[in-house]
């Protein structure tokens, strides 16, 4: 319960099923849980996306056997160039 809701909702849950637990207490109880172990990728996938276009983008790391995110961090915005240079995707 304690990992599945945390803090008030947890609270509240263990209220409703007659078990004396504060929101501080799961808390507690969360924090004393061992580090999960973490294992070095041996697949990984990269992705850019826009979170704005034309002014945020990010970029995801995914471990593909496990496909779960490994990092995913902004990046600075795409620098504009001229029209008609061949960097542009309609002259290409």
């Amino acid at each position: 319960m304690a990992v599945m809701l945390a803090g008030r909702a947890g609270a509240r849950l263990a209220d409703t099923l007659a078990v004396e637990a504060s929101r501080s207490t799961l808390l507690r109880l969360i924090r004393r849980l061992p580090e999960p172990q973490v294992h070095t990728p041996r697949v990984l996938g990269v992705d850019e996306f826009a979170l704005r276009k034309g002014h945020n983008y990010g970029t995801i790391l995914v471990d593909i056997d496990t496909r779960r995110p490994v990092i995913c961090c902004p990046t600075a915005p795409r620098p504009r160039c001229p029209p008609g240079s061949p960097t542009t995707p309609a002259s290409r």
